[in-house]
């Protein structure tokens, strides 16, 4: 005797055999997009390890998707495994050689490397591509920068605020070169200009209370102090008696400001 239920004729098998192939097919097209939907929100959460896991299902199923390989290694980069995040924004550009966003993030890779000469190339290459990228100009003038090329840093963070003159970031940028360079009133200038636009940039006061140390305005320094150290910015327990035992004896005393020598 049959189990009921069990036994199929060869139509009926053939049938349930060309259902199972049209239904996994579309499982498989509609589980994508909800793979990656899940990656995204776990990466956006942290959940970095759950995040590669999803990423590896869609992976599975599109192994030619270039901005797959480059989103893994966004993570990747999040988790500090910088050596696999540059495997995967290197296949990524091999998969999606016109994407810019794939050349900016393995740039920005190069650049926690310090790889700087490499950085540029890419940033080069994503700017290119995307002539009003403003975060490949600002990444490209942070790579310049720490390579040692002041001038062209100042001109790609002016290129990337005058695309986006609403890019705090930017000015803030802008400052901390000049006061590198030793031009504290340009610097004060374009900190002040970041903290107009941002006011809740912690940084920028930070900085911009050096450049007043530097300048001997020691109480516009002192109150910087104390507004970055409201947005929770660490500042320099150093800094902080250097600035105070200059204003105090600037207040007690009139003897010349040595710093401006």
């Amino acid at each position: 005797m049959m189990t009921k239920g069990i036994c199929f004729g060869k139509t009926g098998i053939l049938f349930f055999a060309a259902t199972c192939v049209i239904v996994n097919i579309v499982f498989a097209q509609e589980t994508i997009e909800e793979i990656q939907n899940r990656a995204i929100t776990y990466g956006r959460e942290g959940k970095y390890g759950k995040a590669i896991a999803e990423i590896d299902k869609a992976l599975a199923l599109n192994p030619q998707s270039g901005q797959l390989y480059t989103f893994r290694g966004q993570i990747d980069d999040a988790m500090g495994n910088h050596e696999q995040a540059l495997k995967d924004f290197n296949k990524g550009v091999e998969l999606n050689s016109k994407d810019a966003n794939s050349y900016f993030l393995r740039g920005h890779s190069f650049v926690v490397a310090g790889n700087f000469d490499q950085a540029i190339s890419d940033l080069d290459k994503a700017i290119e591509i995307n002539p009003g990228f403003f975060e490949a100009y600002d990444k490209r003038g942070f790579a310049y920068n720490a390579n040692g090329d002041s001038d062209h840093a100042l001109l790609d963070f002016s290129k990337a605020v005058e695309i986006n003159p609403s890019y705090a970031q930017g000015y803030n940028n802008i400052g901390s070169v000049y006061y590198d360079k030793g031009d504290f009133d340009q610097a004060i200038v374009n900190y002040s200009k970041a903290i107009e636009l941002n006011p809740d940039l912690a940084q920028a006061y930070n900085a911009r209370a050096q450049a007043y140390y530097r300048n001997a305005e020691y109480e516009k320094a002192q109150d910087d102090v104390q507004k970055a150290q409201k947005l929770g910015y660490q500042v320099s327990p150093q800094f902080i008696d250097a600035l105070n035992t200059a204003a105090l004896c600037n207040s007690l005393t009139n003897i010349p400001d040595y710093t401006k020598y």
